[in-house]
């Protein structure tokens, strides 16, 4: 599950119930063995390979997409699959919990609450994206991925023959997918926006800073270089205490516009909120400390 908010308990940090078997897919037909030779001109209809079964677009149905959901809902709510259901999802689907794929698949659904998935929101949304088995799932988190933050899961993809299977391009329907690559940074910015409003505690304007860390060592780091720095400054300082919806937007921001080095920086010009006018005055002082070591060893 993506990383919660202090109060709340993380599907990792329980013990996982035991839970009945989920209901296994059809196995894929056998593919056929090859005709006889056929007469010049006379078509063959003997396809070279076969499409993984839970890949397999012609077996979409919209019952078939209230009966994944079935499958991993709470057992005290059948209509929404909670953290330890997002967890054995994403263990179908070989989707890794520690990282940046569960809180994509809760985008995608657009769910309103961290670590509940809706039945409307879950059907409504995979039935738009024709997405009923976990293995689509996984394709479409695993595309958004590449896409926000150009690297993808290449040990669980392969795990799926994804990686060098390229017979899933129908598996779901890819209209959203195309839209958000013609500007994908304004497709992430919405992603980042509504993990803040996802996290954000009901009637509070802000979230705890141990919340936003763990957000931020996921979906920014792995983007933006300086944001693993800032996570280590933020650790190291430690007075920080929350992040409002302002700072949220203005780390974004920072991180798409200053580089490491700190090109991009203008000191002049520079209005920041002040977590990261301290941010830059720490990683001056740590140059010009690790300068004059430098220097000392010579």
């Amino acid at each position: 599950m993506p990383p919660k908010r202090k109060a709340a308990e993380s599907a990792t940090e329980r013990t996982t119930k035991t839970r009945r078997a989920s209901a296994k897919e059809a196995p894929a037909a056998k593919p056929s063995k090859s005709a006889p030779a056929t007469k010049k001109g006379a078509k063959d209809n003997t396809k070279a390979t076969t499409t993984p079964s839970g890949l397999d677009p012609t077996t979409f149905t919209l019952e078939r997409v209230q009966a994944m959901f079935d499958r991993y809902t709470d057992e005290d709510d059948s209509n929404i699959i909670g953290a330890e259901g997002m967890e054995r999802l994403c263990t179908d689907a070989s989707v890794p919990m520690d990282g940046a794929l569960p809180l994509l698949i809760t985008w995608s659904v657009n769910a309103k609450t961290l670590g509940t998935i809706t039945r409307s929101e879950f059907t409504d949304s995979f039935g738009k994206l024709k997405i009923d088995t976990p293995e689509k799932m996984a394709l479409m988190a695993l595309d958004l991925n590449f896409l926000f933050f150009g690297y993808n899961i290449t040990e669980q993809a392969s795990r799926m023959s994804l990686a060098n299977n390229r017979q899933d391009s129908d598996a779901y329907d890819r209209t959203q997918l195309r839209s958000y690559q013609r500007n994908a940074e304004s497709a992430y910015a919405k992603f980042y926006s509504f993990c803040f409003v996802l996290v954000k505690p009901p009637q509070s304007r802000n979230i705890d800073m141990e919340t936003a860390a763990a957000f931020w060592s996921v979906i920014l780091a792995p983007k933006y270089p300086i944001a693993g720095e800032l996570l280590e400054f933020v650790t190291e300082k430690g007075t920080y205490k929350a992040v409002t919806k302002d700072l949220w937007s203005m780390t974004l921001e920072f991180c798409k516009t200053v580089q490491p080095d700190l090109t991009g920086y203008d000191e002049e010009e520079a209005a920041w909120p002040t977590l990261l006018d301290d941010f830059i005055e720490w990683k001056k002082v740590k140059a010009t400390a690790n300068t004059d070591d430098a220097v000392m060893s010579d």
